[in-house]
Protein backbone atom coordinates (compact mmCIF):
# COMPACT_ATOMS: atom_id res chain seq x y z
CA UNK A 1 0.00 0.00 0.00
CA UNK A 2 0.92 3.24 -0.51
CA UNK A 3 1.29 6.27 1.71
CA UNK A 4 -1.25 8.57 -0.31
CA UNK A 5 -3.57 5.38 0.16
CA UNK A 6 -3.37 3.69 2.87
CA UNK A 7 -6.42 1.10 2.42
CA UNK A 8 -8.24 0.13 -0.69
CA UNK A 9 -10.99 0.99 0.74
CA UNK A 10 -10.65 4.65 0.78
CA UNK A 11 -10.52 6.78 -2.96
CA UNK A 12 -6.77 8.01 -4.25
CA UNK A 13 -6.46 11.73 -3.37
CA UNK A 14 -6.17 13.91 -6.57
CA UNK A 15 -3.54 15.47 -7.81
CA UNK A 16 -3.74 19.45 -8.19
CA UNK A 17 -2.70 20.23 -11.71
CA UNK A 18 0.33 22.66 -11.68
CA UNK A 19 -1.32 25.29 -14.65
CA UNK A 20 -4.90 25.60 -14.86
CA UNK A 21 -5.63 27.92 -17.54
CA UNK A 22 -8.18 30.73 -17.47
CA UNK A 23 -11.39 29.51 -19.33
CA UNK A 24 -12.09 32.15 -21.95
CA UNK A 25 -15.16 31.63 -24.34
CA UNK A 26 -14.73 32.29 -28.11
CA UNK A 27 -16.73 34.68 -29.93
CA UNK A 28 -18.88 33.62 -32.72
CA UNK A 29 -15.96 34.88 -35.23
CA UNK A 30 -13.68 32.95 -33.18
CA UNK A 31 -15.32 29.80 -33.34
CA UNK A 32 -14.85 26.84 -35.41
CA UNK A 33 -18.26 26.51 -36.86
CA UNK A 34 -17.29 30.23 -38.27
CA UNK A 35 -14.63 29.36 -40.09
CA UNK A 36 -16.20 25.94 -41.75
CA UNK A 37 -19.19 28.31 -42.88
CA UNK A 38 -17.03 30.82 -44.49
CA UNK A 39 -14.97 27.88 -46.38
CA UNK A 40 -18.56 26.89 -47.70
CA UNK A 41 -19.46 29.76 -48.75
CA UNK A 42 -16.31 30.70 -50.53
CA UNK A 43 -16.03 27.57 -52.45
CA UNK A 44 -18.89 28.43 -55.07
CA UNK A 45 -16.85 31.31 -56.22
CA UNK A 46 -13.05 29.38 -56.27
CA UNK A 47 -13.52 28.41 -59.86
CA UNK A 48 -14.86 31.04 -62.80
CA UNK A 49 -17.70 28.27 -63.28
CA UNK A 50 -18.77 28.51 -59.70
CA UNK A 51 -18.31 32.04 -59.88
CA UNK A 52 -20.65 32.33 -63.15
CA UNK A 53 -23.54 29.94 -61.40
CA UNK A 54 -23.94 32.08 -58.64
CA UNK A 55 -23.66 35.29 -60.65
CA UNK A 56 -26.46 33.86 -62.95
CA UNK A 57 -28.29 32.43 -59.73
CA UNK A 58 -27.74 35.79 -57.61
CA UNK A 59 -29.18 37.80 -60.74
CA UNK A 60 -32.13 36.00 -60.80
CA UNK A 61 -32.90 35.67 -57.50
CA UNK A 62 -32.73 39.54 -57.48
CA UNK A 63 -35.18 40.53 -60.77
CA UNK A 64 -37.64 38.16 -59.16
CA UNK A 65 -37.84 39.73 -55.49
CA UNK A 66 -37.52 42.86 -57.63
CA UNK A 67 -40.77 42.07 -59.64
CA UNK A 68 -42.34 40.85 -56.20
CA UNK A 69 -41.31 43.65 -54.24
CA UNK A 70 -42.42 46.17 -56.86
CA UNK A 71 -45.32 44.83 -58.10
CA UNK A 72 -47.31 42.85 -55.15
CA UNK A 73 -47.63 39.38 -54.77
CA UNK A 74 -51.04 39.47 -57.18
CA UNK A 75 -48.67 39.73 -60.53
CA UNK A 76 -47.19 37.01 -62.17
CA UNK A 77 -43.27 36.39 -62.14
CA UNK A 78 -42.85 34.55 -64.99
CA UNK A 79 -45.05 32.81 -68.18
CA UNK A 80 -45.79 30.07 -66.43
CA UNK A 81 -47.35 32.13 -63.38
CA UNK A 82 -48.64 34.34 -65.86
CA UNK A 83 -50.14 31.01 -67.99
CA UNK A 84 -51.53 29.55 -64.81
CA UNK A 85 -53.07 32.77 -62.81
CA UNK A 86 -55.05 32.98 -66.35
CA UNK A 87 -56.76 29.69 -66.60
CA UNK A 88 -57.88 29.75 -63.14
CA UNK A 89 -59.15 33.61 -63.74
CA UNK A 90 -56.78 35.26 -61.27
CA UNK A 91 -54.97 37.95 -63.81
CA UNK A 92 -56.80 41.54 -63.11
CA UNK A 93 -58.34 43.13 -66.28
CA UNK A 94 -55.77 45.36 -66.35
CA UNK A 95 -53.04 42.75 -67.28
CA UNK A 96 -55.37 40.89 -69.73
CA UNK A 97 -55.58 44.41 -71.48
CA UNK A 98 -52.01 44.76 -71.58
CA UNK A 99 -52.01 41.22 -73.18
CA UNK A 100 -54.33 41.86 -75.89
CA UNK A 101 -52.47 45.19 -77.04
CA UNK A 102 -49.13 43.02 -77.04
CA UNK A 103 -50.89 40.10 -79.34
CA UNK A 104 -52.43 42.81 -81.61
CA UNK A 105 -49.12 44.63 -81.95
CA UNK A 106 -47.12 41.21 -82.33
CA UNK A 107 -49.70 40.42 -84.94
CA UNK A 108 -50.21 43.81 -86.78
CA UNK A 109 -46.15 44.16 -87.35
CA UNK A 110 -45.94 40.55 -88.56
CA UNK A 111 -48.51 40.72 -91.32
CA UNK A 112 -48.29 44.30 -92.18
CA UNK A 113 -44.80 45.48 -91.90
CA UNK A 114 -43.64 48.90 -92.39
CA UNK A 115 -42.27 50.06 -96.11
CA UNK A 116 -38.69 49.41 -96.58
CA UNK A 117 -36.61 52.30 -96.38
CA UNK A 118 -36.17 54.51 -99.34
CA UNK A 119 -32.13 53.30 -100.86
CA UNK A 120 -29.92 56.11 -101.27
CA UNK A 121 -28.50 57.20 -104.55
CA UNK A 122 -25.34 56.12 -104.57
CA UNK A 123 -22.45 57.89 -107.29
CA UNK A 124 -21.97 55.22 -110.21
CA UNK A 125 -18.50 56.02 -111.74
Amino acid sequence: MSTSNPTPDQPPEKLKPTFVPNQTRRTFFQSKFYYRLKYILRRPTSTTLGAFITGALFIAGSVNLGTYLWFGSGHPLNRYQWEKMKERGELPPELLEKERILKLYSLDKYYNPRDPLPQQKTMQF
